[in-house]
């Protein structure tokens, strides 16, 4: 695999604190990589095998890593039948298993008649993700040529193959989204586990890629909040650097490194600056070359040569040297570090066709940006991005508005060129808030987000950057409320939306189109989940008015849409998020105390009789009614029942649903709602959960009800071609369970997980 004409330097600035032994500059990873091994890929795709080299090469440049942080790995290859490389994960960091899973993988892959069943790979992810680790941010990158294809499922077949690739983006777009990441080094956005789609075709074979083809794969990746990339190149050369450099651009998304521009030398000859500011603390230098003889020399800003033998110097390399990774850590003297490095390179055997490539990276953790919107990577056309971002502490707390200073987005297209540029606005929190009108056109684009930032006695500029996807997908508008909006206390929150597509509302009658709001305070606490109505006369358009929060403060509401065209898959548009305030309730005014002037006793009329003095015992008078007795017709108490019975009926029906169990996480076939999102498909009608399957028709009904051991689930209605299992127990209608906090009830096709922590009080139920 050793074929590369052309050298790629890499460096990565990875910044830590002088406490970073206790802190991860980095998230804990696990990362799946599911690479395609048809024989398409061999035949004409990749016949040298460039993609093999990509994965070696981004595969020592995190192990090379010398923070805290665990980095483990699976690889993953499929063509007709899927092949899992090792026992499962593996950690990086430890040589010998990385060198034993990078030595099967590069003598066992080859498969050169296979097929392109991208399902099968699925399922092996999700196979590992069943051990996912707790702390772990999990990743799956996907890296294909093509549609999904099977013996039975082909070109030859097309009414299989179109139920197949229904089935791959069905299981895609569902099956990963009960695994996530929670955690404040670089949080995640994502729903569940992101898929990474890297959709690549050689020159000759780039005109061959269809819109259908790119639509599958960015669909896909948006309902599990991933990210898409590209490579249609015009030439080999340019095929070669893209595969490289793709694998750091995901890179910068996981772990919120910040990447520079590529700069590229003719012949691997040349020679380059790079600037190291106080607060960095370990610089990573990538280099693959076509061969070893490709001379490579750091010189740190003091003019000293790096010798690979210094105690903060690490290196890995591959096996036959053409990869290689320097991890160069900061000295406790500082001596020679901050200011300005030098990066020499020299093609000593003057190799025709070599060149050589440079990419600046560095990641803060004493200052970092945390970019919270646009949270997806793939976005739809004509859409408004909204822009929230906030700087961090070395210990994760909000940077000082007042120390931030000229913040701003630049948009640039897939060839650098800069599209326009934003401000953005410092609130008192700190957080930067702004917005960029809707991009006009399909394709790959960089938000790059920048600001000046004063930490101790000087200013640094900080930036991060952010590569997204336009593509063509339906999302939501929201006319009310409007963000930064500020109610009354005590009043209704409107919520209207309008569901979009290419900058018009969507209008199509055919299209299924459900919409839900989830209510959420300051500290991400949800409040209730509030189906929002079609609005009759206006297709596309939904509202819902939610109930008054019961106290003053910041809240958002997200809002949800679950798409599906006649005949079509359905898709799960990224959450439309809108912040407001709930105004403090009007003082009541307190009345100034009076003082009570001491009666003075009226003296008796002289012809007053006076009063015995000794006093019989009185006799009890009953005591008169608090209102008048009327006569009331019969019929009338009928009716006065009714109006006594109607509020209290309502105020049992608040209180059931205040403290009721919450199903969260649930995918109906193809349709996917998990983490904190509204449940479609599941809906509460008092104490009943009707699950429908793809077609809107009713499988199951699961009546909940407080019970001794808990909350007791009783299986009202089954169809009975359907299977319904608590954790590995099936369950019969008419059956009855007990389920406990983050238990999976399985409803055929569908997925439930069970959450009964949502403002459940333990004394409502006794348990």
């Amino acid at each position: 695999m050793k074929r590369l004409a052309w050298f790629l330097l890499f460096v990565l600035v990875l910044t830590e604190t002088a406490h970073a032994q206790e802190t991860n500059p980095i998230p804990n990873l696990e990362i799946i990589v599911l690479l395609d091994e048809s024989g398409s890929m061999w035949r004409e795709t990749d016949p040298d095998d460039r993609r093999g080299d990509a994965v070696e090469l981004f595969v020592n440049a995190l192990a090379a890593d010398q923070s805290s942080a665990d980095i483990r790995l699976a690889i993953a290859t499929f063509g007709t039948e899927a092949k899992l490389f090792g026992d499962g994960f593996t950690a990086i960091k430890d040589t010998a298993a990385r060198e034993a899973l990078l030595a099967q993988f590069n003598s066992e892959r080859r498969n050169t008649n296979g097929w392109t069943n991208v399902l099968a790979a699925f399922e092996v992810a999700r196979e590992l993700l069943d051990g996912h680790r707790a702390g772990y941010k999990p990743i799956i990158v996907l890296i294909t040529d093509g549609q999904p294809e099977t013996p039975e499922a082909n070109r030859d077949n097309p009414e299989t193959l179109v139920q197949f690739i229904g089935e791959v983006q069905g299981y895609g777009a569902v099956r990963f989204n009960d695994v996530g990441y929670v955690g404040d080094i670089c949080p995640a956005n994502a729903r569940g586990t992101p898929i990474y789609t890297v959709a690549i075709r050689n020159a000759d074979e780039a005109a061959a890629y269809t819109q259908d083809e790119r639509e599958l794969w960015q669909t896909i990746s948006a309902a599990t909040g991933g990210g898409y990339e590209e490579i249609l190149p015009n030439n080999d050369l340019e095929f070669q650097q893209r595969l490289q450099t793709v694998f750091f651009d995901l890179l910068r998304e996981w772990t919120c490194v910040n990447v520079g521009e590529t700069e590229f030398f003719d012949g691997g000859n040349g020679s380059t600056e790079i600037s190291v500011t106080p607060i960095q603390s370990q610089l990573f230098f990538q280099i693959a070359r076509s061969n070893a003889e490709i001379w490579v020399e750091i010189v740190d800003a003091g003019g000293n040569v790096i010798d690979e033998a210094d105690s903060n110097v690490t290196v890995v390399e591959s096996a036959d040297r053409l990869n290689r990774t320097y991890s160069i850590v900061r000295p406790e003297d500082n001596v020679g570090f901050g200011g300005a490095w030098q990066v020499n390179f020299r093609n000593e055997s003057n190799t025709e066709g070599a060149f050589a490539a440079l990419t600046p990276y560095n990641v803060t953790d004493a200052i970092r940006f945390n970019l919270t919107q646009p949270a997806a990577s793939i976005l739809p056309l004509g859409a408004e991005l909204p822009i929230r971002a906030t700087i961090l502490d070395d210990v994760g707390n909000p940077y000082p508005a007042a120390q931030i200073m000229n913040g701003m987005v630049v948009v640039r297209d897939a060839n650098g060129d800069e599209m326009g540029s934003y401000p953005v606005t410092v609130a008192p929190n700190g957080e930067l808030i702004g917005s960029i009108a809707g991009l006009p056109a399909l394709g790959s684009y960089d938000l790059v987000i920048s600001a000046d930032v004063q930490f101790a006695d000087s200013t640094f500029s900080l930036e991060q950057t952010k590569n997204i996807d336009i593509a063509r997908l339906p999302y939501l508008n929201s006319a009310s409320p409007a963000a930064g909006e500020s109610f009354p206390f005590g009043a209704a929150i409107p919520v209207d939306v309008a569901v979009m597509l290419d900058g018009q509302r969507l209008l199509d009658q055919s299209t299924r189109m459900e919409v839900g709001a989830e209510l959420l305070d300051a500290s991400g606490r949800s409040l209730g989940l509030f189906p929002l109505e079609s609005v009759v006369g206006e297709s596309g358009r939904f509202s819902a008015e939610i109930d008054p929060p019961t106290q003053a403060g910041a809240y958002e509401v997200r809002v949800n849409l679950l798409t599906q065209p006649l005949g079509g898959q359905a898709y799960q548009a990224p959450a439309r998020i809108v912040h407001f305030q709930v105004e403090p309730p009007p003082a009541t005014a307190t009345p100034t105390p009076t003082t009570t002037p001491t009666a003075t006793p009226t003296p008796l009329p002289p012809t007053a009789t006076p009063l015995p003095t000794a006093t019989p015992t009185p006799t009890p008078t009953p005591r008169p009614p608090l209102i008048e007795q009327v006569n009331i017709p019969p019929a009338a108490f009928g009716i006065c029942g009714i109006l006594f019975l109607l509020p209290l009926l309502g105020l049992i029906g608040v209180l059931f649903f205040r403290n009721r169990p919450s199903l969260e996480g649930a995918y109906i076939e193809d349709m996917s709602y998990a983490g904190n999102d509204v449940l479609f498909g599941a809906s509460y009608f008092g104490k009943t959960a009707t699950i429908y399957n793809r077609d809107g028709e009713t499988i199951a009904q699961l009546n909940f009800s407080p019970g001794v051991d808990g909350v007791r689930v009783e299986v009202k209605q089954l169809d009975p071609e359907v299977v319904l299992t608590h954790g590995d127990l099936p369950i019969d209608e008419g059956e009855a369970f007990y389920p406990v906090h983050n238990d999976l009830i399985r409803v055929g096709d569908v997925v439930l997980r069970f959450d009964n922590e949502m403002d459940l009080l333990e004394d409502d139920y006794g348990y």
